[in-house]
């Protein structure tokens, strides 16, 4: 009897058992894997709790381990300097003043958005509107993630203030532009109505404290549609 069960043989896979218990664990995932037995065979209650227990363990195990990776990637990645490795491996035939001026697109949409919305709302539609991520003179990461690059002059370097100042000129430029065009459309009465006077007071923006508050939101959003988590960019290892 003793011998009858230390030569316990899967019929599935022929694996060899001496427990009882570790050979009865075995036939029922061996036997569940089988895609024809799956097909004929429904598990019982006790196997099912059984299968769910097994496959908590392992989805714990794999959880700790992408953990541990995790732990591993992110000491790295705070190890890497960004404007090093910025200018040695990313080189774009467009800066910040060519996007500027070439992509950066105003629509009547936008217009109508800012008057319906607010100015900031418009600044969002335009800047979501005009960057890609593949050719657009803006980088960001998730690990640092209030810090934007910009590439300019052919070399990449950390936003100043100025430089967000310039975007946001730019693009209240031509906002102005597109609601002259705008203008034009419309006659003498409707200009001077006050309907449209109260349009007018939210594409002008001169206070300093909502250009401030613009200038905060413009290279938020830029960082929002730029960044990417270097965590998938684990074999670049460098200081910032």
């Amino acid at each position: 009897m003793i011998n009858s069960i230390r030569n316990m043989k899967c019929s599935n896979c022929g694996k060899i058992y001496k427990r009882k218990k570790a050979y009865n664990n075995h036939v029922l995932l061996c036997q569940i894997s089988t895609e024809d037995v799956v097909d004929s065979i429904l598990p019982t209650q006790k196997e099912m709790w059984y299968l769910i227990k097994k496959l908590i363990k392992k989805t714990n195990i794999q959880q700790r381990k992408i953990e541990v990776l995790e732990r591993v990637v992110n000491r790295d990645v705070k190890n890497i300097n960004m404007l090093e490795w910025l200018n040695k491996n990313i080189k774009l035939d467009m800066g910040l003043d060519d996007w500027l001026k070439n992509e950066v697109i105003v629509t009547m949409d936008t217009i109508e958005c800012i008057i319906n919305s607010n100015f900031e709302r418009g600044i969002y539609t335009i800047l979501d509107n005009s960057i890609n991520k593949e050719t657009v003179p803006f980088k960001a990461f998730s690990h640092k993630s209030t810090q934007l690059y910009i590439y300019d002059k052919s070399i990449w370097k950390k936003a100043t203030k100025s430089d967000i100042k310039k975007i946001f000129f730019k693009l209240q430029l031509k906002i102005l532009k597109k609601n002259n065009e705008w203008e034009k459309t419309l006659d003498d009465y409707e200009i001077q109505s006050l309907n449209h006077l109260k349009k007018q007071d939210k594409i002008l923006i001169s206070g300093d404290k909502i250009k401030e508050r613009c200038y905060k939101n413009i290279q938020k959003i830029i960082i929002n549609l730029t960044k990417i988590n270097l965590n998938k960019m684990a074999k670049f290892k460098f200081y910032i």
